[in-house]
């Protein structure tokens, strides 16, 4: 591994090195060379301590100049400069956990959901947030569509078992419910509690990943247009870039 990191090869050195992190069933035999290596393999352009817990959700603005996180076990959503670290700012007037943080495609907004149900949306040019309710269960995961008019939500984990997929638009300025699965059938048979929603490159889909199950969902009426059951559960999924395969 030093070897590679005197010859410019870090990545061969980082491969070689995580080829030694102990598994549990092995002892961790690393010694202090290991991390130092691991340091001097590092090809990060920019580090820095972001909180005392981990990060949850992470999320670029589309000009690439900041980040939003959101943080396990610790209330607020932070808005950093990507290209020095600095915190530019925080918001935890409300002491929910937050889950799902998303920029609008134009950058001028950020939304994100939180324990309470509530979908929180910050307008950065008037510099005011919006709140918007239609259950109370924790709202999980929030994505704005590709024509940054409407926003999808996936909640689960409270009083509605079967959880919910929400789908908001932006009407002359004012947000407005336009859809919801509210954890009716035939949502409800697939397993419920959807841990995210996400749309197609052409907002005419949403990917459902959940309980035992992957749903499309025509994305004006939330109908399932397909649907595969699974033997575990399914966290994530990922539309390719046409829109038309998921995975």
């Amino acid at each position: 591994a030093a070897a590679d990191i005197d010859e410019g090869s870090h990545e061969a050195a980082f491969n070689l090195l995580l080829d030694h992190y102990p598994h549990q069933s092995h002892p961790d035999q690393r010694g202090w060379e290991w991390y130092y290596l691991l340091d001097h393999a590092d090809q990060s352009l920019l580090t820095w301590q972001a909180g005392l817990n981990k990060v949850q959700e992470i999320d670029w603005s589309p000009d690439g100049s900041r980040l939003a996180t959101v943080h396990h076990g610790i209330p607020g959503v932070q808005i950093w400069n990507a290209e020095t670290g600095e915190l530019v700012r925080s918001f935890s007037q409300d002491q929910t956990f937050k889950y799902g943080v998303d920029w609008s495609p134009d950058g001028k907004q950020l939304a994100w959901g939180s324990d309470d149900g509530v979908l929180r949306i910050w307008d950065a040019g008037a510099d005011e947030i919006v709140e918007l309710q239609h259950q109370r269960n924790r709202l999980q995961s929030v994505h704005w569509s590709p024509g940054g008019t409407k926003i999808v939500t996936a909640s689960g984990w409270g009083s509605n078992p079967a959880g919910s997929v929400d789908v908001w638009t932006c009407n002359a300025g004012q947000w407005e419910l336009m859809v919801s699965t509210n954890g009716a059938d035939p949502y409800d048979k697939y397993g419920g509690n959807p841990s995210e929603a996400k749309w197609n490159s052409t907002g005419t889909q949403i990917a459902v990943p959940a309980r035992r199950s992957c749903q499309i969902l025509d994305a004006d009426t939330l109908d399932v247009t397909y649907g595969i059951m699974l033997d575990e559960w399914c966290y994530d999924c990922a539309w390719s870039p046409t829109g038309n395969t998921v995975a």
